[in-house]
């Protein structure tokens, strides 16, 4: 292409360039995918964060307790950075430090794979935009998180791997394992499928020492684990298995399911497999089509052992796994391969300009891998120059409509937030925490969290009683599931028993519920629990004066 090839070689001849295109395109994709402090799985960890800091926070508050199930040392990290009143801008530089090294993990795999200078420009492009997969989750997410930390590094680690360099590549698996045990697990399972059909033909003698370091240097979180929850627990949990699935986590659960974004996923996943098998077959680039093949197939089979625990036999250690979001590896893989197919298109076959630009665009723009992969299997013939047009209005029309859907369900929200959202639910917060003891237990709308809206805990420092996102980290701590579920049932009798793994209904239900106590079921949840304060939206009026108000809630002292 007259623009894209110069650009290719341009940036692929020198490091510094590309080094410098991967900082740019940085900035361009947190911005777009935005950053934002104190959300999503973050709700979580910086509440655990301030705890392990100050143990005297949340002390009425059970929620806590699942910080010494969290399996992770990767939040340690950041404890002095916490102390000296920089957490904030930390997270931040180090957000920016971990998409930068994406961008970069991604450029040395495709390049290792395909050995395609436009390939790699092609990935690298395609990184800015969000693209989502099986099962829903992104590429570059939006805000820090052990997980998002590890995956440019387990991205090195295979480069490595597909170089026979074992020792350095089992280093990182070591390192990761210690940050994110579980996308660790899934790369060992990857390579371990690789090492069984490959065994006789392996460098045992190179292969081993690195085996036997990994295995020494995950010893501390193993025992760290058995100290709290010895050994693997195979009992059968169905009840564990349906509080998460059908409130918040259907899609980690279950490949399949009656749900419009379900279904969307499990497409989504079918079109990254034969992405992956029309590459074999019609682009091979052997050597590395061999571990590839592979790595799909092990990424099939964790799949259908994690649909069989889910469907048949809920063991609870399969369950804690959730092995489905293995899926994420087979988006990564979809991206790189879509490159190299939309790269190897352009070179070999004939085409006027504007049927290269609608594939390109295609890849780079969607945020579903499915319709890239559609518009290359309806690409134009050559020399058709009106369905050419007409691909690039379809493809105009298509992204509008993802993006006008994104905003509508506030599923995209770009910008930098590096200390978190200003909003009327941040303000009530902060009056809390400024304003009531460390010992004070809330009644807050449970329902009150989004992907871009911080729990009740986050910023206000204080315990509360139950919120819906507890649902997502069940797992960490099957004991901690009964005593939840009798405190969310209180604060939202009957919604758990609708809930159908629709992640909006579970919130509806939830928000409905709520929303339908009365004040004399305030006054009772709370004196069952030990709560002192209920925080309610300001359209919810109670005969109680409030002891503070801003334009969105109030908060009441009970007696």
């Amino acid at each position: 292409m007259p623009i894209l090839t110069p650009l290719a070689d341009y940036f692929n001849e020198k490091a510094w360039r590309r080094h410098l295109l991967f900082a740019v395109l940085t900035f361009i994709a947190v911005a777009i995918n935005g950053y934002h402090l104190g959300t999503f799985d973050q709700v979580f960890h910086l509440p655990f964060l301030k705890e392990w800091n100050d143990p005297t926070l949340y002390p009425t508050d059970p929620f806590v307790g699942l910080k010494d199930y969290h399996f992770s040392y990767f939040w340690f990290m950041f404890l002095p950075a916490y102390r000296a009143g920089i957490l904030e801008p930390v997270l931040f530089i180090v957000h920016m430090l971990v998409t930068y090294a994406t961008f970069w993990g991604f450029w040395e795999l495709c390049d290792q794979l395909f050995h395609d200078r436009l390939a790699n420009l092609l990935i690298t492009f395609a990184l800015v935009i969000p693209h989502l997969g099986f099962p829903g989750f992104q590429i570059i997410e939006f805000s820090l998180l052990n997980r998002t930390f590890t995956i440019p590094l387990l991205l090195f680690a295979i480069v490595f791997y597909l170089r026979g360099r074992y020792g350095i590549s089992f280093l990182i698996l070591a390192i990761t394992f210690n940050i994110n045990l579980v996308y660790a697990a899934f790369v060992i399972a990857m390579f371990g499928v690789d090492m069984l059909a490959n065994f006789r033909r392996l460098p045992w003698k190179r292969i081993l020492p690195p085996m036997l370091f990994f295995i020494l240097a995950i010893i501390p979180l193993i025992l760290r684990k058995n100290s709290v929850s010895p050994g693997l627990d195979f009992s059968l949990n169905p009840a564990l298995r349906d509080a998460e699935a059908l409130s918040t986590l259907y899609t980690v659960y279950y490949p399949i399911g009656p749900i419009n974004y379900v279904l969307l996923g499990s497409l989504q996943g079918l079109a990254g497999i034969a992405t992956l098998l029309i590459s074999f077959r019609k682009f091979p680039s052997q050597p590395a089509d061999g571990v590839m093949k592979n790595f799909l197939i092990a990424i099939l089979i964790v799949i259908a052992i994690g649909s069989l625990a889910s469907y048949l036999f809920p063991v609870t250690f399969i369950i804690q796994f959730q092995l489905i979001r293995i899926g994420v590896f087979l988006l990564y893989f979809t991206y790189l391969y879509l490159a190299w197919i939309v790269s190897r298109t352009i070179a070999t076959e004939v085409r006027r300009p504007l049927d290269n630009w609608v594939i390109v665009l295609a890849y780079v723009t969607f945020l579903l891998p499915v319709m890239a992969l559609l518009f290359w299997l309806l690409r134009a013939k050559p020399n058709q120059k009106l369905i050419a047009w007409a691909g690039l209005s379809i493809l105009v029309l298509v992204a509008a409509a993802e993006l006008v859907l994104a905003y509508r369900f506030h599923f995209l929200a770009p910008g930098y937030h590096i200390y978190g959202p200003r909003t009327v639910w941040r303000e009530t917060q902060e009056w809390a925490k400024a304003n009531t003891p460390k010992d004070a237990l809330f009644l807050t709308p449970p329902y009150e969290f989004w992907h871009y809206e911080p729990d009740w805990r986050v910023f206000s420092e204080r315990g509360t009683v139950a919120t819906i996102p507890e649902f997502m980290v069940l797992h960490l701590n099957p004991a901690y599931m009964p005593g939840f579920l009798e405190r969310f049932d209180d604060l939202a009798p009957g919604a758990r028993a609708q809930f159908n793994g629709d992640y909006n209904h579970s919130f509806a239900l939830t928000r409905q519920a709520f929303d339908s106590l009365s004040l004399q079921d305030y006054q009772r949840i709370a004196a069952k629990h030990g709560a002192q304060y209920l925080v309610l939206p300001l359209s919810h009026q109670i005969a109680l004066s409030p002891i503070y108000t801003n334009s969105g809630y109030a908060i009441y002292q009970l007696p």
